[in-house]
């Protein structure tokens, strides 16, 4: 594992440090993190590892789960990252197609309102005797699933390396002076790789919260935070908090998952100073684009140099070899060594503009309509939380909607008809209390049987 090795060496040069390495309720310097490291490979090694096992990981995100991972790694050993929300069923699905050798698992139930915890109980379970797989895949991670069936996604060790090494020659890179508030889950490549493994690489300090929005504007003011990493719902729920922190030092704030809107950037940069930037990336390669110091707020930032892109009718396409799915989870979206996005966007002097899933390309009276504008469009309006735009039956265009006490649907239809095309007006508009969230935060756009409606208004 050279390339693994070149990141555990430069963590290694700092096991005997003091300096602040992840900063929770409690402080944990570098040394403390390679403590819980040793512990671990020796508590696996006993467990019966064997270089090239299959680690499934469903841990809570806490110091337990990074030093889990990175102890694995130490002895050679390969991760599968399981997001504890996970049903039961959803994580046995997972597992009948890996067949991991031994299985970490929390033992505490999980707290809706803590997105970390330091410690956790765990138990440790041999599961399977299975051959060891020929692949050179070290992390496995699953997709969030906001468009289907969650995919099973392999990165090798230079893969992962690559993009650390990519990301860190973009403008506003985490220095090893940075301290990184990450508010989103790190069992996904968003958090794990781009915030966790980025500032233990370059030798930063690593910072959580809760979930609460109290608590994700008192690690900021508290701890010095220069660096927030977090998704749309994240940066609009400390954007309606502004009042309460006053001064910072943020100097990078990095929104990625979904696009934000212009009116949460445009209130952002008002209130504290700076932009926020954006990033393009996915599981099943990393960081593809990225606008670190908001400098092209309609884009999702410059391509990376060593990134190959194409658009071919309208969607992206990204280079890379081999294939990013195993078990044959992906079938279909790699073809010839390209990787079909299923994004559709526009390359303008190499900055990429994203204009949303190639399933929300609808045909509306034989013109072209992507439902994204749509949703972005009403996302404008200040009384407007979330949206989602879809196609009925008919072929109408429908929106469901989460709005402020005292909103009317008439408002919105009036907004829309003031801001959009005749034929892209949807036909039938339905405010709910909540729209469903996949585990990683983004819009569950195949689950709607939950939804609590509170008002409907249909165009005639």
């Amino acid at each position: 594992m050279n390339q693994l090795n070149r990141l555990l060496n430069r963590l290694y040069e700092k096991q005997k440090s003091s300096k602040e390495c992840i900063i929770f309720e409690n402080s944990f310097t570098y040394k403390d993190l390679f403590t819980e490291i040793e512990l671990w490979s020796q508590k696996l090694s006993e467990a019966g590892a064997k270089p090239g096992f299959l680690f499934a990981v469903n841990v809570h995100n806490s110091v337990t789960f990074i030093a889990v991972i990175l102890a694995s790694w130490k002895l050679d050993c390969r991760v599968l990252i399981l997001d504890t929300r996970l049903k039961v069923n959803e994580v046995e699905e997972i597992l009948s197609k890996v067949n991991p050798h031994i299985m970490i698992s929390s033992m505490e139930s999980p707290n809706m309102l803590s997105s970390f915890m330091e410690k956790v109980t765990t138990q440790i379970e041999c599961r399977h005797n299975a051959p060891i797989a020929d692949h050179d895949r070290i992390l496995l991670l699953t997709s969030s699933g906001s468009t289907g069936a969650p995919k099973i996604i392999g990165r090798s060790e230079l893969s992962l390396y690559e993009e650390l090494v990519r990301t860190q020659k973009f403008d506003g890179a985490i220095q090893e002076s940075d301290r990184v508030l990450i508010l989103n889950s790190i069992s996904y490549a968003y958090g794990f790789i781009a915030g966790v493994l980025q500032t233990l690489y370059v030798g930063g300090t690593l910072i959580f919260s809760t979930n609460r929005t109290s608590d994700m504007i008192h690690a900021i003011t508290t701890h010095g935070v220069t660096v927030l990493l977090g998704v749309p719902s994240q940066y609009e729920m400390i954007n309606k908090n502004h009042k309460s922190i006053g001064e910072h030092h943020i100097r990078v704030a990095i929104c990625a998952g979904e696009s934000l809107s212009e009116l949460i950037q445009h209130d952002w940069s008002h209130k504290f100073g700076i932009p926020v930037g954006q990033m393009y990336g996915m599981s099943e390669m990393g960081t593809i684009s990225v606008d670190m110091l908001g400098i092209n707020p309609r884009s999702v930032g410059k391509v990376a140099d060593d990134i190959s892109i194409k658009i071919v009718e309208d969607q992206i396409w990204i280079r890379t070899d081999p294939d990013p799915y195993l078990y044959h989870s992906g079938e279909g979206r790699y073809v010839d060594g390209w990787l079909r996005t299923y994004d559709c966007g526009e390359l303008d002097s190499s900055y990429l503009h994203v204009k949303g899933r190639f399933d929300s390309l609808v045909i509306i009276n034989g013109l072209k309509v992507h439902l994204t504008e749509i949703e972005h469009t009403l996302k404008l309006m200040p009384q407007i939380e979330e949206v989602y735009a879809k196609t009925n039956e008919s072929k109408q265009i429908v929106v469901m909607l989460t709005a402020k006490e005292g909103f009317e649907l008439s408002e919105a239809l009036r907004w829309c008809r003031e801001r959009l095309a005749n034929y892209k007006v949807p036909r039938k508009y339905f405010w709910v209390r909540s729209l469903p969230k996949t585990s990683s935060g983004k819009l569950a756009r195949k689950d709607h049987s939950t939804l609590e409606f509170l008002d409907t208004l249909e165009v005639i």
